[in-house]
């Protein structure tokens, strides 16, 4: 702990007896009463900064509620992930201990970040950071370049710079990444003749709890510098949220309903004259095999919930199911390999009574549904690809 902390901390006693020569026959000595009285000055400068580092304290905590009131209220997205060519915005508090060289005391952080994704890797954000903080050790007294003395007291910190941003799996929910960049340091009272330059390097995740709504954690070292002189290392830590706007959405893909076939009728057979006409008897009925109609139907992962867009799907399948209400089908839910087959299984026959439920809640009769799930076990596509698991993630209708 850095010495000035510790005496910040430390009480004076003073007995309670008069500081002026003239009021204390046991103190007529004007060097003691100096001392005495300076002490005293001493002591109510440091409970003035102990309740400055209260209430610091009170707002981070208020901050740490705020950040911890969202993540409960906001219910947790099935699958979210980064898109190229999405904004971001993300406002942050955190915590920034100073290097002992600069002889200030560590204190809270407040900023924001506007960023954009060139692509789901890689991306670019400004920063923009506010310390309000003090001298650390007051004893310290005089002049020297990168270093805060007294009578110097409350100092204000404006950090600002441009940041690359690189994600390491952009196509899930939890997201790490990497950062570095440069800008400028603006110390109040000035600390340089000028800014000083900015080396940021940092570490950080996102938590995606909504398709657009994340929660991000970075680590970083800001080194304040005047390039080719004396650098000093600023450590800090950050919480905060993330607000994603635009970029690439994916692409639904709806599966055409097949062409109704239809059967050509007998060609009628006529004996050729003068001869007597003769009709050939009618044909026997031409018994045509029933039609299989089949309607793919894609879900969320780990999802057996009915979306907005299967909505017109299922609308063309009722249309079908109506036209010849003596035909019954079956509806089969079937899932991707992620995850263990028995619990695949129950998913899988979720997804298929999600799709009866709906059919018979809008007019069709449940004695010509049977609904079936086959789990992961009748893939139609490659599940070792992320469109294949995606397009196996499927319930079908087929007529009996």
């Amino acid at each position: 702990m850095k010495a000035g902390k510790k005496a910040d901390r430390q009480g004076i006693m003073i007995s309670p007896v008069s500081f002026l020569p003239g009021d204390n026959p046991d103190f007529q000595d004007t060097g003691i009463c100096r001392a005495l009285c300076s002490a005293e000055v001493k002591r109510q400068s440091q409970d003035a900064t102990i309740f400055e580092e209260d209430e610091t304290m009170q707002t981070i905590y208020r901050a740490a509620l705020t950040v911890a009131a969202i993540v409960l209220l906001l219910p947790v997205s099935g699958q979210a992930e980064i898109k190229a060519g999405s904004f971001e915005v993300s406002p942050f508090v955190g915590y920034s201990l100073f290097e002992n060289d600069q002889n200030l005391d560590d204190a809270p952080v407040f900023g924001g970040r506007l960023g954009y994704n060139f692509t789901k890797h890689f991306g670019i954000e400004a920063v923009g950071e506010y310390i309000r903080t003090g001298v650390d050790d007051k004893s310290i007294t005089g002049a020297k370049e990168g270093q805060y003395r007294s009578p110097t007291d409350d100092v204000d910190l404006t950090f600002y710079h441009l940041d690359a941003v690189y994600h390491f799996m952009p196509d899930g929910r939890f997201n790490p990444f990497v950062l570095a960049g440069l800008g400028g340091a603006h110390y109040s009272p000035d600390i340089s003749d000028s800014d000083m330059g900015v080396i940021n390097v940092g570490v950080g995740a996102k938590y995606w709890l909504k398709d657009n709504i994340a929660l991000r954690v970075d680590v970083r070292d800001t080194m304040v510098t005047e390039f080719f002189q004396e650098t000093y290392h600023n450590l800090g830590a950050t919480v905060g949220v993330t607000f994603a706007f635009g970029g690439n959405e994916k692409q639904v893909v709806v599966q055409p309903a097949p062409e109704p076939v239809v059967a050509a009728p007998a060609p009628v057979a006529v004996a050729p004259a003068p001869a007597p006409v003769v009709v050939a008897p009618a044909p026997a009925p031409v018994v045509v095999a029933k039609e299989i109609v089949s309607f793919d139907l894609l879900f969320d992962f780990d999802k057996s919930t009915i979306k907005d867009d299967m909505v017109p799907v299922l609308e063309q399948a009722k249309m079908i199911l109506e036209e010849d209400s003596a035909v019954n089908f079956i509806v089969s839910g079937h899932t991707d390999s992620t995850g263990p087959e028995a619990y695949n299984q129950g998913l899988s026959e979720r997804r298929a009574a999600s799709v009866k439920n709906w059919l018979v809640s809008n007019g069709v009769s449940a004695a010509r549904l049977e609904a079936v799930g086959y789990g992961e076990t009748q893939p139609k596509y490659d599940n070792a690809t992320r469109e294949g698991r995606k397009l196996n993630r499927r319930v079908e209708l087929q007529s009996k």
